[in-house]
């Protein structure tokens, strides 16, 4: 059903939306078709295996990260995410492992906690952002990294994006 999303699937690309790959709000079949058509053009000459179509979904935005830093070791990260990730630079890094008490933590320190907690209409699960925050130090036993951007945080958080590298 609609509305849904339209995103270039692109392994190498980042930034899908700086360069109007990615469409919100697709109310109907024939917006889908120029939503298509319009993609397609612009990502003329990127190596692509298609355009991915998925149904909208709403919440607060984050970004959510792990990697093996060279000085520091396994790290975690959580922040204002989507297009604010880097504009508002609101991050919170640990260093793993966390227990799910210090995960929580790094989330209240956040600009954006008032606004999960529901400042602007939208709660979210923090037990859900805990969740996801612990998998993904988990995930380092076999990744070199992993980010999510955007995790969509509402009743659920909803990975929309990510990129994994082994």
């Amino acid at each position: 059903g609609f509305p849904v999303v339209m995103k270039i699937a692109a392994k190498e690309l980042v930034h899908k939306s700086n360069k109007g790959l990615i469409v919100t709000g697709i109310p109907d079949a024939a917006a889908a078709k120029a939503a298509f058509m319009g993609i397609m053009t612009r990502a003329k000459g990127i190596p692509a295996d298609g355009v991915v179509v998925q149904e909208t979904a709403h919440g607060n935005e984050l970004i959510a990260g792990a990697r093996h830093d060279g000085q520091f070791g396994p790290i975690i990260l959580v922040g204002s995410g989507g297009i604010l990730t880097e504009i508002v630079k609101d991050i919170q890094i640990g260093i793993c492992p966390l227990s799910k008490a210090q995960l929580r933590g790094l989330v209240e320190k956040l600009k954006l906690y008032p606004v999960l907690q529901g400042a602007r209409g939208t709660v979210s699960d923090i037990d859900e952002i805990i969740k996801v925050l612990d998998g993904l130090q988990r995930m380092l036993k076999k990744v070199q990294e992993v980010e999510i951007n955007p995790l969509l945080c509402g009743k659920k958080a909803i990975a929309v994006d990510a990129r994994v590298i082994l």
